[in-house]
């Protein structure tokens, strides 16, 4: 692994990444977010019980356990609420969207910290914000501001917005407690705990464990391929992640947007394919733009 460079385990990320939005998508259409979400955790879990049974023993300290049990709560809501984005709009209009969490977590730098943002990040943040104009070009015809103003009314836009800035802190996180235990262990152990908590809450809201199985039954294809996959990207994820800042790994990760808008297009008939990809790289484009501001 290690002979392999950093930025082909974020293209492989953002591949597998884009996949997973497509399926959730799909799915989304037959089932309420809960079931999907479900889907998704326990098959994600399945096949990272290889690479967890695989990876060395490792003692795990207090911090660790302390830093997952803080984490959790904020991953679960970051989750549903991706979840009902995805369901609620276009993948052009709420995957893209995850791009603002380097642009969070510098305009956080800035206004706490005092630290000063760059002639090239001030270029990131700016293509960052003509990426989103852009996705809503067409509603142009309803003046300047038109596109601003659908963008505000998307509840899938508003949505995955907050996804981002819950994601802009988590992301870190992660990485600090991959450091602490191993890429093979950390993610079958955080999808486990992860899956555990999600359950719960499902069941609280009166999800039954037969209405998973039902859904399982019917659409066996989308849902174990969904949830195998979201496995992989995390997986990789972990991997590569390690290999390079934090940041920069997830610039090249978020091409998963341009990944998924073009395949909404194609897949989805969703409108205004051109745009909304040329958007979405704008984005992109923008969060590299961001890691370099230094």
């Amino acid at each position: 692994m290690s002979g392999v460079p950093w930025w082909v385990w974020g293209l492989a990320s953002a591949v597998s990444m884009g996949a997973v939005d497509v399926l959730s998508k799909r799915a989304l259409r037959e089932f309420e977010p809960g079931l999907v979400g479900l889907s998704r955790l326990g098959f994600g879990l399945l096949f990272l019980a290889i690479p967890w049974w695989l990876a060395p023993p490792t003692a795990l300290a207090p911090e660790f356990w302390r830093t997952v049990a803080l984490m959790i709560p904020f991953e679960i809501a970051a989750f549903f609420l991706l979840l009902e984005a995805l369901r609620a709009a276009p993948l052009a209009e709420t995957v893209p969207f995850l791009s603002l969490s380097p642009l969070f977590t510098v305009l956080a730098s800035w206004l706490i910290l005092g630290e000063r943002v760059t002639a090239v990040g001030f270029l990131g943040i700016l293509l960052i914000a003509a990426g989103g104009y852009l996705l809503y070009w067409h509603e142009l015809r309803h003046g300047a501001l038109g596109p601003l103003r659908a963008m505000v009314r998307s509840r899938g836009t508003r949505l995955m917005t907050v996804v981002a800035l819950i994601y802009s802190v988590t992301s870190v996180f992660g990485k600090q407690m991959t450091m602490v235990s191993s890429p093979l262990l950390f993610p079958g152990l955080y999808f486990a705990v992860l899956f555990a908590a999600f359950a719960a809450v499902q069941g609280l809201r009166g999800m039954r464990p037969a209405a998973v199985w039902h859904a399982v039954c019917r659409r066996p294809g989308v849902l174990i391929t969904m949830g195998v996959l979201d496995g992989v990207s995390f997986l990789v994820h972990s991997i590569g992640v390690l290999m390079a800042p934090v940041a920069y790994f997830i610039g090249v990760k978020r091409l998963s947007s341009v990944v998924s808008v073009v395949a909404g297009g194609l897949l989805f008939r969703e409108d205004h394919l051109r745009t909304r990809a040329a958007g979405a790289f704008c984005m992109v484009a923008g969060v590299v733009l961001l890691t370099l501001r230094a």
